[in-house]
């Protein structure tokens, strides 16, 4: 068989408490294939598209105030195989350029979003 290593780092950004109020606004994120995603979030709910026409909708919840993990829920929609609902975590990255984290699955295809927020008035979000 194969043998490998994994090294993990505690990151004190997980004891930062979170408020959903910060992850307001559009964030975007283009993959190594080059599709990108556009997400609006607004009071923890998520619009988006893609790309590839691909629709979501979705939600954020904290899961314990006082930690920066957050509960994820999206459905997706028009995209063929890949429709469905996914489930994950999420993490908000303050700083000068922010990012939300997000990993969603379901038991066939398995979603990672690293979206930095949009400061551009142009990207807009297909409803």
């Amino acid at each position: 068989g194969d043998i490998g290593a994994i090294n993990l780092d505690y990151n004190p950004i997980y004891e930062r408490k979170p408020e959903l109020t910060e992850l307001d606004g559009q964030w975007s994120f283009i993959d190594r294939d080059g599709l990108e995603t556009n997400m609006s979030i607004s009071d923890g709910g998520i619009i988006g598209s893609d790309s590839d026409d691909c629709s979501y909708q979705g939600s954020l919840a904290i899961i314990d105030p006082q930690y920066n993990l957050l509960d994820v829920v999206l459905n997706v929609s028009g995209c063929d195989s890949v429709n469905g609902e996914y489930i994950g975590l999420a993490y908000f990255e303050p700083g000068e350029e922010p990012m939300v984290h997000v990993d969603a699955l379901n038991n066939l295809y398995g979603f990672h979003y690293a979206l930095r927020r949009n400061t551009s008035p142009e990207v807009k979000v297909d409803r």
